[in-house]
């Protein structure tokens, strides 16, 4: 996570091999290493086994809340105000990423999504490649069936 150019990372595997406890077991590392709890990273791990990410808005939705939990946001009274708007759609949530790259601070997403309904999974998945691609510097980490 340390290089110039954020990395998104898929885990891909047949059912119960792992996957989710991978990435929560990575999420855990970065939340408890020295470097990553530092004020540079914003690691937050969402889970969408449940089926909630039935729209791109309720996606941005969830990771703000999530985000507006991490310490380093927490200590940035701009960046909670940013992460707490009522309105969610892409260019909300662009411009709240804009802002934690102009305070050098990196969003690390750990997104565990099953797909048991593929009109859901393509919508957070493609949620979270426009998040990369439109709002500026973010790593994705993310697990699925």
């Amino acid at each position: 996570m340390t290089g110039p150019q954020p990395t998104s990372v898929n885990i891909v595997g047949p059912h119960k091999i792992g996957k989710s406890s991978l990435l929560w077991r990575f999420y855990q590392i970065c939340r408890n290493h020295r470097q990553y709890a530092s004020s540079r990273y914003a690691v937050i791990y969402l889970s969408f086994q449940d089926g909630e990410c039935q729209t791109e808005n309720t996606f941005y939705q969830r990771v703000a809340e999530e985000l507006r939990k991490a310490p380093v946001i927490q200590a940035k009274p701009s960046l909670v105000t940013a992460f707490s708007a009522s309105n969610w759609e892409r260019s909300t949530f662009a411009k709240a990423i804009r802002l934690c790259e102009a305070e050098t601070i990196l969003p690390v997403l750990c997104i565990d999504i099953v797909i048991s309904n593929k009109n859901e999974t393509l919508s957070c998945t493609i949620s979270a490649n426009n998040l990369i691609k439109r709002c500026g510097r973010m790593r994705i980490h993310y697990s699925s069936l």
